[in-house]
């Protein structure tokens, strides 16, 4: 499988000049309070770059693995607090 089938990539979201291993970024609608010390804590307003997870089997559905682009902090985080860019 390829990664973009796997990752889903959403329609409208930038795909080219990023860096490597960022699918695509997203900006966050939402601010979120992370549950869980693997998640990422963020602001409305704030960038976050979505890559692969380290370990594929723990993909949630509806479930992002990402890098904030403030603060190279990484976690997960709900894809529904965000909107692709």
């Amino acid at each position: 499988e390829k990664l973009e089938e796997l990752y889903d990539i959403p329609v409208g979201a930038t795909t080219t000049g990023l860096p490597p291993g960022v699918f695509y970024r997203v900006r966050a609608t939402y601010k979120y309070t992370a549950e869980d010390e693997d998640e990422l804590d963020f602001d409305s307003g704030e960038i976050i770059q979505v890559v692969e997870y380290d370990d594929p089997d723990e993909q949630e559905e509806g479930w992002l693995m990402g890098i904030k682009e403030s603060t190279n902090q990484k976690g997960l985080f709900p894809a529904n607090f965000t909107r692709p860019i």
